[in-house]
């Protein structure tokens, strides 16, 4: 996640280091909680995983839709963006 962030702010910055930079944070910060559970439904895990990519998916949807001007201006990658300027 670091090194995906890192390169966001950087020319060497691809669709995945956004997506791992945006969804990723969701995922690492609802986790913990499992460890508090006295058992383990692995089917419930992969659910709720599956939820929180979801999830981050939806807030880096919505961020890019409020960062749409100011990335188009700055040639910044933004899923929203349908810019042929943007080679990834």
């Amino acid at each position: 996640m670091y090194h995906a962030e890192c390169r966001t702010v950087s020319s060497d910055q691809s669709p995945d280091d956004s997506r791992i930079a945006s969804v990723y944070p969701f995922v690492v910060m609802a986790s913990p909680g499992w460890l508090a559970k006295a058992t383990f439904d692995k089917e419930k895990y992969e659910r709720h995983l599956e939820w929180l990519m979801d999830l981050g998916e939806f807030i880096w949807l919505i961020d890019d839709a409020a960062d749409l001007q100011d990335d188009l201006r700055s040639d910044e990658y933004n899923i929203v963006a349908k810019n042929e300027k943007q080679t990834w």
